[in-house]
């Protein structure tokens, strides 16, 4: 996710203070790392998150880091980022690390990785020269925290289409046209959601992340295929259908939280187009 930012004047993490992140192992895997160490690594994880989730020349950034092996480029890079003002404190717990880089820079560390392997790049270096261009205008902001908002427990999310279930029995198989990708399988899915303040910054984070998903998921149910109907539709009609959805939604990753002065928290977590129109096309 990106934003237009006019923040305050921003001073650079210095990069000693940032543990490169080479795995989405849990912040705290790692004891030595102070809190806000981790809130950077987080911080800095995000970005990468969003700028993998980029298209350029309907390619997916993410497939392109992929076939250069340039992840390392790319994280060393963005461990660079700039920070916008200091670490905060969000209750007793909880340390938060605002973190920007402006497309241009994001730009040139993609460039940077596919050089080393140009060969392998599915888009020539000279035309993803020219496509990143349109980068120049924006800037890239992450939030990171020191502690994983998943491990306060809440309430499960139920499927928004569980109490179809027994009336997707008595309903035809619709058949799905392989051949038409719909065009929001080449775009990210996302969603988000702000809970008012809880007893604890982490609890109010984890209502937070269930509305999203929630959100989340009825965005799917909505999403339509070649033949106008809705997955919501077909889900009824699919067992295996409305399980890719629940598994979709429940699997989509935080891109996002913002702790807010009145004790709100906003949280935005979204999945990759592409990824759940394969799963679907699994199904059949």
């Amino acid at each position: 996710m990106t934003a237009y930012c006019d923040a305050a004047e921003p001073t650079t993490v210095p990069a000693a203070s940032i543990v490169p992140a080479e795995s989405d192992a849990p912040p705290d895997s790692t004891a030595s790392v102070s809190p806000v160490q981790r809130a950077n690594n987080d911080a800095v994880a995000r970005l990468y998150a969003q700028i993998a989730a980029e298209t350029v020349g309907n390619v997916p950034v993410a497939q392109l880091i992929e076939q250069v092996n340039g992840y390392s480029i790319v994280m060393n890079g963005l461990a660079k980022a700039e920070q916008i003002g200091g670490p905060r404190a969000v209750g007793d717990e909880m340390v938060q690390v605002q973190l920007q880089i402006s497309g241009s820079r994001a730009a040139r560390l993609v460039l940077q990785a596919a050089a080393v392997k140009p060969e392998k790049s599915p888009i020539p270096p000279e035309r993803l020269a020219s496509l990143l261009r349109d980068w120049n205008a924006r800037v890239f902001t992450s939030t990171g925290s020191n502690i994983d908002v998943s491990r306060v427990d809440v309430v499960p999310m139920e499927s928004t289409t569980a109490a179809t279930t027994s009336a997707s029995e008595q309903l035809p198989n619709i058949q799905l046209n392989l051949d038409v990708t719909p065009p929001w399988a080449n775009d990210p899915l996302v969603a988000s959601a702000t809970a008012s303040r809880e007893k604890s910054s982490l609890r109010t984070a984890r209502v937070a992340e269930q509305s999203a998903r929630e959100a989340l998921r009825a965005k799917l149910d909505s999403l339509k295929v070649s033949d106008d109907r809705t997955l919501a539709e077909l889900a009824r009609r699919d067992e295996s259908i409305r399980k890719v959805l629940d598994e979709a939604a429940a699997a989509a990753k935080i891109s996002g939280v913002d702790y807010r002065g009145d004790g709100s928290v906003e949280l935005r977590l979204g999945l990759d187009g592409r990824q759940l129109w394969q799963a679907i096309l699994a199904t059949r």
